[in-house]
């Protein structure tokens, strides 16, 4: 399972991190471990390429693992593209790339 090797680095060293701020509070290690749970949180995501969609690759089986992280890659996308743009040119433009790339893949 060397699909969980990285994520769960994230979270053992979301985990020490915590561990030791109940002993001595640092700003720095408190950011450290937010951005391992963050790293985590978004690897975890079922999209195709992340570790989340390989391991619902393993767990349903290829084909129904392709589309459901397909559908959910569209979105997660879309949503990113509608969020952090500017304008409605940008997001129609992101997303069309976006439908570009869905339609090659």
């Amino acid at each position: 399972m060397v699909v969980l090797c990285g994520p769960l680095v994230n979270l053992l060293l979301f985990a020490v991190s915590h561990c030791i701020l109940q002993h001595k509070f640092s700003l720095g290690l408190y950011v450290f471990g937010c951005v391992n749970l963050l790293i985590f949180a978004f690897n975890m995501l079922p999209v195709s390429f992340l570790d989340g969609g390989v391991l619902l690759q393993l767990v349903l089986g290829e084909n129904k693992a392709a589309m459901l992280t397909d559908i959910f890659s569209f979105l997660v996308m879309a949503a990113f593209a509608v969020l952090f743009s500017d304008s409605i040119i940008h997001s129609a433009f992101a997303i069309l790339l976006f439908a570009i790339y869905y339609c090659i893949n």
